[in-house]
């Protein structure tokens, strides 16, 4: 962490802000205090500070940089100030024609037609033996054996997906919800 200390010493700054306050009630100038010495105590400053910290344009790498570079700075010339004037213009409101409003024809949109199936619904495995659980939970076991001895399996897992689609519809003839 890097801690600097900066001290300005102005010793007329408070009679330099009256001044200003004075004026700028009175609407006119109010001579400055010692204008002159105030100058010559500022170029002699500014002298003492370059004599005393030459500014180096090449430094080794690694070496510490300094806070501040030194600086010229030129005198200011005691220059009158007059208060500005500010006149407000009166904000002007050019008329604004409306066009009219042009109402878009109202359409309602219909609700979608519920899909309707065009082929034959596709059935799972999963789908079928849960159906066949139901029918053996309703004690319809003997029918069930009786449908998979007409597709010539003893097991639903041996059942050709091809024909998923007639053994749900035989399902759901014995009772089953497929």
């Amino acid at each position: 962490m890097l801690e600097m200390k900066i001290t300005i010493a102005a010793p007329d700054l408070a009679a330099a802000i009256n001044n200003l306050a004075v004026a700028l009630a009175n609407g006119s100038t109010v001579p400055a205090e010692k204008p002159a010495k105030a100058e010559k105590q500022t170029e002699a400053k500014v002298a003492a500070q370059q004599a005393q910290a030459p500014v180096n344009s090449m430094q080794a790498p690694g070496a510490p940089l300094s806070a501040t570079p030194a600086q010229t700075v030129a005198p200011v010339a005691n220059v009158p100030v007059a208060p500005a004037v500010v006149q407000q213009a009166a904000p002007t409101v050019a008329p604004v024609a409306q066009a009219p409003i042009a109402q878009a024809p109202v359409m309602l949109q219909q609700p979608a037609a519920p899909a309707v199936p065009t082929g034959a619904p596709t059935y799972t495995l999963e789908m079928i033996a849960r159906a066949g659980t139901a029918l053996v939970d309703a004690g319809k076991m003997d029918a069930l054996c009786g449908l998979l001895a007409k597709y010539g399996v003893e097991a639903l897992t041996a059942l050709d997906p091809a024909q998923y689609g007639n053994f749900a519809n035989d399902l759901r003839a014995l009772g089953a919800q497929i």
